[in-house]
Parts: structure tokens; sequence; C-alpha cells
């Protein structure tokens, strides 16, 4: 019974879910057991929960202006200081 609840609530959170938060979904339900069970549960079943996706860069919604290629790859100037990278 802790078994297949353990697998319901780790597949209706899209598999994000893992002991800890799958172990409060069972404590809501009803089902009381212990961390270490659900744990032990999860690794038996072998359900591992989904890595967070990192988020967005702050400054995602600025865009950064583009320079036209001056040098057009002729990096060899007549003297020096007459050109920078």
């Amino acid at each position: 019974m802790i078994g297949a609840s353990v697998q319901t609530s780790h597949i209706v959170s899209y598999r994000t879910y893992g002991a800890r938060r799958g172990w409060r979904d069972l404590l809501a339900e009803g089902i009381y057991c212990g961390l270490r069970r659900v744990e032990r549960m999860m690794r038996q079943q072998g359900l591992r929960a989904r890595p967070r996706r990192r988020g967005l860069p702050k400054d995602q919604d600025e865009l950064s202006v583009i320079t036209g290629n001056v040098l057009d790859r002729q990096f060899m100037g007549d003297g020096a200081n007459q050109k920078w990278a």
C-alpha cells in the first residue's frame, strides 16, 4: 500500500518529488510512515526525482549591441598601437 502510494505521488508530481516531498504528500493523505521508509521504497522501485532546471540569467530582457566587424580579420597594423581587440 505504501509502495503504490509512493509511486503514485511520484508520477503525479511529474517525477519531481524526491523522498521528502513525497513523504509529506503521504502524510497529507493520511498515510503515516517514516521518511527512511519512503527513501527505501523509492530506491527499491527505482524512482528518482528530476533535477531542477536552472533559472534564466537576470538580464535576459536586455539586448546587447553587436558592433560591426571593424578589423575584417586584418590583424596586422601599420605601426604600434594601431589595432586593439
